[in-house]
């Protein structure tokens, strides 16, 4: 599950910080704090891209777990993919937007702290795709 699987939960650690629990098999990335707040440095391998959809780089967008760049669809499509995704994955989902640039917020929080925040907007003849995948969420 790509956001926070109900049998497993963080560890706490003495001074209250979220430790994730490590999934055997996946080298866990770094993590980065941020204005939205601590995020993994990349997404797990479970998280789902949309169709046409691949990581992009070098889009001067500031610390994220990941960047999508998506050749078809449109910003309304992708933030119903990622909708979905959350909501059955267990995730209380809110959506924001249209924005002022036509992007889209799709934001979702499980009952610890995990949450996830996907930013869906047009960028030339793309769309593009910023990921906030929170650390307090288990990197399976």
């Amino acid at each position: 599950m790509a956001g926070c699987d109900a049998g497993a939960s963080p560890a706490s650690t003495p001074g209250g910080t979220i430790a994730p629990i490590a999934t055997s098999g996946v080298t866990l990335p770094g993590q980065t704090d941020t204005d939205w707040g601590p995020i993994w440095d990349a997404l797990p391998p479970s998280f789902p891209f949309p169709p046409d959809g691949q990581l992009a780089t070098d889009t001067g967008e500031g610390p994220v777990s990941a960047e999508l760049a998506i050749g078809s669809g449109t910003a309304g499509g992708v933030a119903a993919f990622y909708r979905d995704y959350l909501e059955a994955e267990g995730f209380a989902v809110t959506e924001d937007g249209p924005l002022e640039d036509g992007g889209i917020v799709v934001s979702g929080v499980t009952g610890y702290p995990c949450r996830i925040a996907v930013t869906v907007r047009p960028a030339g003849g793309l769309l593009l795709a910023t990921v906030m995948y929170g650390a307090a969420c288990p990197f399976v």
